[in-house]
């Protein structure tokens, strides 16, 4: 049985795989997460919002590639180099391509907070998200 190594060398920070393959075919990954001293993390630099709108705090640039249209709250959710994985108004979900995946989750577009995507820890690829409900009423309610 041969044993082949290989030498990871990334050229920038980022989130990086690692995959090992048998002779049968079977593979196995592990996730290495390079830093560069000194740089924060940019899971939190992409914002979407507004009419089609957002901005990269990574590249310090405008940008226009959303699909939602969110009049107040919403979320987006990237992984470890600041890509876009998902991002949602609290009504519609939308993908990295901008493609809706999911729609009337529950949660109100006109809301401030519509929505917050906590990421779980320990889970690369997992995230909970939490919706501000929508309540309709008749009722006057006085505001004494």
């Amino acid at each position: 049985m041969a044993i082949r190594v290989a030498t990871l060398t990334p050229d920038s920070a980022g989130y990086y795989y690692a995959i090992a393959t048998d002779a049968g075919g079977c593979s196995a990954y592990a996730p290495v997460n390079v830093k560069e001293y000194g740089l924060q993390t940019t899971t939190r630099n992409k914002w979407y919002f507004g009419n089609k709108a957002g901005i990269d705090f990574t590249t310090n640039k405008a940008l226009a590639e959303s699909a939602m249209d969110a009049p107040e709250g919403c979320a987006i959710q990237c992984d470890k180099n600041g890509q876009q994985i998902f991002y949602t108004d609290g009504k519609t979900v939308w993908n990295k391509t901008h493609t809706i995946i999911a729609t009337n989750i529950g949660g109100n577009p006109l809301s401030t907070q519509s929505s917050i995507i906590i990421p779980v820890p320990g889970a690369m690829k997992r995230s909970t998200t939490f919706l501000q409900l929508r309540i309709s009423t008749t009722e006057q309610i006085p505001c004494n």
